[in-house]
């Protein structure tokens, strides 16, 4: 993964890009991304990032725009893992029912 993290003062014209370390999640029911990096006086700032539900649309329309071959494929492989979870999970709720089914008679 891939996650560049740029910091800038308010009045400064330039933004820096030191090597922090991010990671992708969910919380809430929200995007969440996280990271670290050094606070200017001295320790570290531990920064989180979320993303509602209601700026998804926003967010791939914006990935489209970036890389609209990356951004099909990335929706292409997380509707077919979403489609094999709901698969494996019918095939669960059959075998509950016909498990029960046959406990009942």
């Amino acid at each position: 993964m891939s996650i560049h993290v740029f910091r800038s003062g308010k009045t400064s014209p330039y933004w820096s890009s030191d090597p922090y370390a991010a990671m992708l999640g969910i919380s809430d029911n929200m995007l969440k991304i996280e990271f670290e990096m050094p606070s200017k006086g001295g320790g570290v700032t531990e920064v989180s990032v979320r993303v509602s539900p209601e700026s998804f649309e926003d967010a791939a329309k914006l990935m489209l725009l970036a890389d609209d071959d990356a951004a099909i494929h990335a929706f292409g492989v997380a509707l077919a893992e979403r489609n094999q979870r709901l698969t494996e999970l019918q095939a669960l709720r059959e075998r509950v029912m016909n498990h029960a089914d046959k406990t009942l008679e």
